[in-house]
């Protein structure tokens, strides 16, 4: 009687095991099968893109592009600008040197950073157009 027992015993084990691998392979292909899905949206998200900026490109007037060239190159003017002001603000203090940093306020009531500088002349154009 022993044997059988242990028969049965070592039968539940196996049925036990062979559950939890048939669980594990069902969670395993239902997480393949989300990840698929997540790349076909991804995919369908790409194309959908990809459609969407070659229309914007093709709808792209000759008028805006000229704007939008227009813009760009302002643009560079003025982060240009800001750098040179940049550089202007993180110069070394020279005060001992005769040289002065003030604010000022131009005719629109704009507040600006006036920066005399001894070796070069500068000059300051507003930022924002009004």
């Amino acid at each position: 009687m022993s044997r059988y027992k242990k028969l049965q015993a070592e039968i539940l084990h196996l049925q036990e095991k062979f559950e939890l691998e048939r669980l594990t392979r069902f969670q395993a292909e239902e997480d393949l099968r989300k990840r698929e899905e997540l790349c076909e949206r991804g995919i369908r998200a790409q194309n959908n893109y990809e459609k969407l900026l070659k229309e914007v490109k093709e709808k792209t007037s000759l008028g805006d592009r000229d704007i939008i060239g227009e813009l760009r190159k302002k643009n560079s003017e003025l982060e240009l600008e800001v750098r040179e002001l940049r550089k202007l603000k993180d110069a070394p203090d020279e005060s001992s040197s005769g040289s002065s940093v003030g604010d000022i306020r131009d005719v629109k009531g704009d507040l600006r950073r006036r920066s005399w500088v001894p070796s070069r002349k500068l000059t300051f154009s507003p930022l924002i157009n009004n």
